[in-house]
């Protein structure tokens, strides 16, 4: 595995003087300052604020709290190369004001947590807690590669024996506000049976899974919409829809009317395309994506994006309606000659931004499109891109997350 080394840290060793200032240390990534702190005391001694200088950390977590970051984890393409040269990968992060930081798992996923013959990919991340999938083991684990002491939780397997092999693909990463910084977290999965819904929640302070169920379906006039509700998505033989649900209780639940038929009354015209659903929500809205591609069969999963489209459901949870979709301009600036579109590779609605990100390839090299979607302006942003050279790897997981923060 190659060291990896930004310019940053290169430019701060490389000073002589040992007094610095904030706007040295301001033009840092995070990753930067964290890796210099543990090495040098003069950057701790600012860090953490022991000569009575609190306004670095305040100021830096403030800026870091305002961007959204999207990152992605690339790991050599093949698992048995993998093996061999013992490389977890890399995770690297963008904002849309060009920000990025890039480093290495090596130090993370390193035995005993990820030993030889195993291999992890990175699912989600909230905050600064990152969400793992561990194989051949099959189980989750969380670490916070920004922390000073890499808080980790080995390992959170299946919720019940009964659960389907779907949670694992469905469960939220949920980092409350007042725990930030903190290390703690939920994960969060409901499972729909027939009338009966049943909902997960993992609690990282007990490192324990509570169950409850809930029998008795409701109409939209007696749903109690508020924040403490969570939302799953369930897709099924009889559809799409949208679960509400209150994590813990054994209150009633409601399904939201089939998200299918939405699909067909913004599905393009032949020839057939194949299409991807995403969604997220914001306060009490509950948002959603739909990508329309035309397969590719000379260069099969790839193709070119015929439409995207984001929708809402109503205030009353008795439809959906299309809110806007992406120009034809912009669908132009994606499918570019001889670039080839894979998909979405995440969605989120954050602080009044609703973001999407798409990954294209154009020989050796992909592209990360980011489109995002303001709210309160309901229009379209200019679309950013960011180029990785792969060397070799794959993209393994993608996430969009906000709320970073240094801890003093």
């Amino acid at each position: 595995m190659e060291e990896i080394m930004s310019e940053s840290e290169l430019k701060l060793l490389s000073f002589a003087n040992p007094f610095f200032g904030d706007e040295i240390m301001n033009k840092l990534d995070l990753v930067d300052i964290v890796r210099l702190k543990a090495a040098n005391s003069r950057v701790r001694d600012k860090v953490e604020d022991v000569k009575g200088e609190v306004g670095f950390v305040k100021g830096f977590n403030a800026r870091l709290k305002a961007s959204t970051w999207m990152f992605i984890h690339t790991k050599p393409d093949d698992f048995f190369d993998e093996i061999a040269d013992g490389s977890p990968g890399l995770i690297h992060g963008f904002t849309r004001s060009g920000n990025n930081m890039k480093f290495s798992l090596d130090d993370i996923l390193k035995p005993p947590l990820v030993n030889v013959g195993e291999s992890a990919s990175f699912m989600m991340s909230c905050g600064n807690l990152f969400l793992f999938l561990k194989v051949p083991n099959d189980c989750f684990f969380v670490v916070n590669p920004f922390g000073n002491v890499q808080n980790v939780v080995n390992f959170i397997d299946p919720p019940t024996v009964g659960s389907s092999g779907e949670w694992r693909k469905r469960v939220k990463l949920v980092v409350d506000p007042q725990d930030l910084g903190l290390g703690h977290f939920r994960l969060l999965y409901a499972e729909r049976i027939k009338e009966t819904v049943k909902h997960f929640v993992y609690e990282s302070r007990a490192n324990l899974w509570n169950v409850s169920v809930s029998h008795n379906s409701i109409s939209a006039n007696n749903l109690n919409i508020n924040d403490n509700r969570r939302y799953q998505l369930h897709a099924g033989l009889f559809g799409a829809h949208l679960i509400s649900f209150a994590p813990g209780s054994n209150d009633s639940f409601y399904v939201s009317p089939d998200i299918l038929k939405t699909f067909e009354d913004l599905q393009p015209p032949r020839p057939d395309t194949d299409w991807k659903l995403d969604w997220g929500r914001h306060h009490d809205d509950v948002w959603l994506l739909f990508l329309f591609i035309h397969d590719s069969c000379l260069n099969p999963p790839f193709g070119v994006v015929k439409k995207i489209a984001l929708c809402k459901l109503m205030d009353d949870w008795t439809n959906y309606v299309v809110v806007s979709t992406v120009s034809d301009d912009k669908i132009n600036e994606i499918n570019k000659p001889g670039q080839s579109v894979h998909g979405v590779i995440n969605f989120m609605v954050m602080e009044g931004t609703v973001n999407v990100g798409l990954v294209t390839i154009i020989g050796d090299v992909h592209y990360i499109y980011w489109l995002s979607y303001d709210i309160k302006d309901q229009s379209w942003n200019d679309t950013t891109t960011h180029p990785i050279h792969l060397d070799g790897r794959v993209i393994s997981g993608t996430s969009f997350s906000s709320r970073l923060t240094m801890d003093a």
